[in-house]
């Protein structure tokens, strides 16, 4: 679907008697004058536009208005516009009796020596079934092989049936909170150390391929938009060569990508970059789907403990 034929889908849920027009140039101004003042980036008027013509506007708005790194005003109609086509995205929950099968793949380069590492792994939805991650290594011919401690060597490993983990370490995720600041308060109490900002957002990139109901998916987006230093990248690319467009986080000289489709807001992948835009690493998130059950464990697989 490109960018026009959302737009008329967006404006077909809006009653005719509505003033678009007013209410997209109020959005622009808006998002230019929170461009010229920092410090309101993040605090749009949506109070002035109604809600039900709010997501059309944004959607007109991303059309006609550039993305550009370090805006958090656009971090915040990107997101948006992305929680409401998760909210319109059919998802069927899975069973607690199942599985969340995931495919990954990953790049990295360990002191200069690339290589690239492929992941797949079942995850019990309820904990109450053991589950398995596989993982292989590739090579490139001809490259020497990065130092042993830096690559986690080929292998299985068997996840044991732990039972019930708090909602935000599940393989799927049932439900948040609709309001921004509460998502934020989980992701604050799942984090680990840094300031504010880095503890959100490394706790938000590590959940943001975690499968998750559509409005589950739309509280947790509206949150990303939320958080101290976020930006957005016109253009990145996965470790697939999947092109999408990005919400960024710079901290001490390391920029932050996470990924999303440009139409389906699905995320893509991340990558980590240095001040000169040379890449250090970069995933992709292949597959995600529900199974019924994990593969059995090969013999000498290692075993996880809970």
């Amino acid at each position: 679907m490109n960018e026009l034929t959302h737009v008329r889908r967006l404006r077909a849920e809006v009653p005719e008697d509505l003033d678009m027009p007013a209410a997209e140039d109020r959005l622009r101004a808006e998002i230019a004058e929170a461009r010229k003042t920092p410090a309101r980036a993040r605090k749009l008027r949506w109070t002035l536009i109604p809600a039900g013509i709010a997501a059309t506007a944004i959607a007109v708005a991303l059309v006609t208005v550039p993305w550009s790194d370090g805006s958090s005003a656009e971090a915040v109609a990107l997101m948006a516009r992305a929680a409401q086509t998760a909210l319109h995205t059919p998802a069927s929950p899975p069973r607690n009796d199942q599985y969340i099968y995931q495919e990954t793949v990953e790049k990295l380069r360990p002191a200069g020596r690339p290589y690239t590492r492929y992941r797949s792994e079942w995850l019990s939805v309820d904990g109450s079934k053991p589950g398995l991650i596989r993982e292989r290594n590739v090579i490139p011919a001809g490259t020497p092989a990065p130092p042993a401690e830096e690559m986690r060597p080929d292998g299985e490993t068997a996840l044991r049936a732990c039972g019930a983990t708090p909602p935000l370490s599940r393989p799927y995720i049932g439900s948040l909170p609709s309001r921004p600041a509460d998502v934020l308060k989980l992701l604050d109490e799942r984090a680990g150390d840094g300031g504010r900002g880095e503890r959100l957002w490394s706790a938000a990139t590590d959940m943001a391929d975690t499968a998750m109901a559509p409005a589950a998916r739309a509280s947790f987006y509206r949150a990303l938009a939320e958080i101290p230093g976020v930006g957005v990248a016109a253009d990145s690319v996965d470790a697939s060569g999947r092109h999408g467009v990005a919400l960024t986080r710079t901290s001490d000289g390391v920029r932050e990508e996470l990924i999303f489709d440009r139409t389906t807001y699905a995320v893509l992948g991340e990558r980590t970059l240095d001040e000169k835009g040379t890449e250090f690493s970069s995933t992709a998130l292949l597959k995600t789907a529900v199974v019924d059950k994990a593969p059995a464990p090969r013999p000498g697989t290692s075993e996880d403990t809970c």
